[in-house]
């Protein structure tokens, strides 16, 4: 599997595109939607989503269009917990959108005793 070049920006953080298009080119792989192949992997799972928010603009649109992550991880999970540093999008969840389950936390510090507890199936980064 060969990424395309300009994949390194984006990886380097130097870039940011909330709809970039990747080409990786394979001879023999078949390469499914992406929300397709997260359901595969994660349906009726125990999963901790790292990085739940998104951008903050940004979580309404998707939603409209049913592609926020967080939201579609919620309909296929045994149970989905979502951890975020970002608290403006943590408050946001909470009080606008009715989600319980999202924790403001750094996960690289000290992660709260629940999350240390748990018997997780995946993290999704």
């Amino acid at each position: 599997m060969k990424p395309d070049s300009r994949i390194s920006a984006y990886l380097r953080g130097e870039e940011f595109s909330n709809g970039a298009a990747i080409h990786i080119y394979s001879r023999k792989e078949v390469f499914k939607e992406k929300f397709q192949l997260i359901e595969e992997i994660v349906r009726d799972k125990k999963i901790l989503h790292i990085g739940c928010c998104d951008h903050l603009p940004l979580i309404d649109l998707k939603i409209r269009h049913h592609t926020w992550l967080h939201a579609r991880l919620c309909e296929w999970c045994q149970k989905c917990i979502g951890i975020d540093i970002n608290r403006k999008g943590i408050d946001y969840l909470i009080n606008s959108m009715g989600y319980i389950d999202v924790f403001c936390m750094d996960i690289t510090n000290t992660p709260e005793k629940f999350i240390l507890e748990e018997n997780w199936d995946y993290f999704v980064l």
